[in-house]
């Protein structure tokens, strides 16, 4: 029985094990990135380097390929959004809010513990490219903002049932 009890711990502790990555084998220092002044893309704008993801993964060689999210709809799942923010006003499409039942996905506070960490993810994933800010993985993406997280850090109740 006791085992049965401490199966979940170990589970989760293997998993976590497991997604630690082996980063492979080279012994010493390595160094990573932190823009891409390097490079002659005409992507390595201050703009790109604001979102270290981007600079880290040379995701310009990408959108030299032409790769921009143009045509894809992603659904963030998160807290509360600010869907006029400036680097993402363009890319928001209607989203739902679970706590209120309706299609205004917003934070009532950016400082609470979840209010507005939907801003940050959806940023990270498609913010504008529009020359202030930054600019995120699939800058021509469409974001549906769906609101699951009271501000406060607590999952809507019920779940996610509309």
């Amino acid at each position: 029985m006791r085992l049965i009890k401490l199966f979940p711990l170990l589970l989760v502790t293997l998993l976590l094990n497991a997604c630690g990555g082996g980063g492979g084998g080279s012994s010493g220092s390595s160094t990573v990135a932190t823009s891409c002044a390097t490079s002659t893309s005409s992507f390595c704008t201050t703009e790109f380097n604001n979102n270290y993801g981007l600079v880290t993964t040379k995701a310009y060689e990408a959108f030299d390929d032409g790769y921009d999210g143009d045509g894809i709809k992603v659904a963030v799942l998160d807290g509360g959004f600010d869907t006029a923010h400036t680097d993402l006003d363009a890319n928001i499409i209607t989203g739902y809010d679970e706590e209120d039942d309706d299609n205004t996905p917003n934070a009532g506070s950016h400082t609470a513990r979840m209010g507005g960490h939907g801003t940050h993810v959806a940023g990270i994933i498609a913010a504008e490219r529009n020359g202030t800010g930054m600019m995120g993985i699939a800058y021509n993406a469409s974001i549906m903002p769906i609101k699951v997280f009271k501000d406060n850090g607590d999952f809507v109740s019920g779940g996610i049932q509309n």
